[in-house]
């Protein structure tokens, strides 16, 4: 397949994904999750960083989708902890006002050593922001 062509196979997937997690998520437990995870990624595997930092771009912009939980599911499948990865993350969670979990995973980039740069920085504290608790973007 060309770039064009596994791209569009991508976002394709993507699509269906995020709308397997909406149907899940308005009761979104854990197992829920993961069974759309297992479905498209295999047991117990995390998408390739390509396709969880595309994932983590449309999972910010919607509104219908627990974002923390799928954040969880994601770290126990052992996604990959990269500077890429984090950033997308952290970016959802500014997009979904979830400033807590952009901070906890600010704290878990640091605990694995994985290199902070200001764009993960500044989005952060932009999800503090949202959220109105300027103390904690800070501190």
């Amino acid at each position: 397949l060309g770039s064009r062509d596994s791209s569009g196979v991508l976002q394709m997937m993507l699509d269906q994904l995020l709308g397997e997690l909406t149907g899940v998520s308005g009761h979104a437990r854990t197992p829920d999750i993961d069974r759309v995870f297992d479905r498209h990624f295999g047991a117990g595997s995390a998408p390739d960083d390509r396709t969880a930092v595309k994932l983590l771009k449309k999972l910010g912009g919607s509104k219908a989708i627990e974002l923390v939980k799928v954040l969880d599911c994601l770290q126990q499948r052992s996604l990959e902890q990269n500077i890429f990865t984090a950033s997308a993350a952290i970016s959802a969670c500014r997009r979904g006002c979830e400033w807590r979990a952009a901070l906890g995973i600010l704290a878990t980039m640091a605990a694995s050593h994985v290199e902070l740069d200001t764009i993960a920085l500044s989005t952060a504290v932009s999800a503090c922001e949202k959220g109105g608790v300027w103390a904690q973007a800070l501190g």
